[in-house]
């Protein structure tokens, strides 16, 4: 099979649009995962946690944005509060829903937490940096 001149540059465009819709949808967790070392952090709560799960099918529940195996935590900045759902910008524990299970399940609820926030928008939060 052979491609002709015009069927090559479909394919390459096309190509190079998946390439730019991926790195637009994970560009900015990798600066996150290289800034958040260096923000504020606060006191938060654990709100939800599969720690928490009571169920006795072994069924994992869904957590807040749809993620499994996630936690959602509280916190407050300058008086506002917030929520977060963000473990780790750690593109191999986001990645891996075992890894994400596994960290997401060393949280209680009302576990006091250390959350660490962007400054600039501190609806960015993280507990791992």
């Amino acid at each position: 099979m052979t491609f002709s001149t015009l069927q090559l540059f479909l394919l390459i465009v096309l190509l190079a649009l998946a390439v730019l819709f991926l790195l637009r949808q994970h560009l900015p967790w990798f600066r996150y995962a290289a800034a958040c070392k260096k923000w504020p952090h606060v006191t938060g709560r654990i709100v939800d946690s599969p720690a928490s799960d009571d169920s006795t099918d072994g069924q994992s529940r869904p957590y807040h944005g749809g993620r499994a195996q996630a936690v959602l935590y509280s916190y407050s900045v300058d008086g506002k509060e917030y929520e977060g759902d963000n473990i780790s910008f750690d593109a191999e524990i986001r990645r891996n829903p075992a890894l994400m299970s596994k960290a997401a399940e060393m949280y209680e609820i009302s576990e006091e937490v250390v959350v660490y926030y962007d400054p600039k928008n501190p609806r960015i939060s993280v507990l791992r940096p």
